[in-house]
């Protein structure tokens, strides 16, 4: 599956916000491939926050961005969000 942006609503410790990010799907893996050599491992989904808004609309820029934005990259409860909003767009 494609890269696409999808935008997940958290909380950055008291503050409401909504991320955007680019979200590469987790790839399965695949023991063999259809010319009988061997398959490709499993990889886990990625995102690349690209972008952070306050709930007012407010951008956030600068060092406060790259620090959160690098937060929620690490952040597994965020990532297990970003794989549900994910395949809800889906459906």
């Amino acid at each position: 599956m494609r890269p696409r942006n999808i935008e997940v609503s958290t909380h950055l410790g008291e503050c409401e916000v909504v991320a955007t990010v680019r979200y590469y799907p987790a790839f399965p893996g695949s023991w063999y491939r259809r010319n009988g050599d061997p398959g490709d491992p499993p990889e886990p989904s990625e995102v690349e926050v690209i972008a952070i808004k306050y709930m007012d609309g407010a951008k956030m820029e600068g060092r406060d961005f790259d620090h959160h934005a690098e937060q929620l990259a690490q952040d597994e409860n965020f990532l297990e969000k970003c794989d549900e909003v994910a395949m809800e767009d889906r459906e």
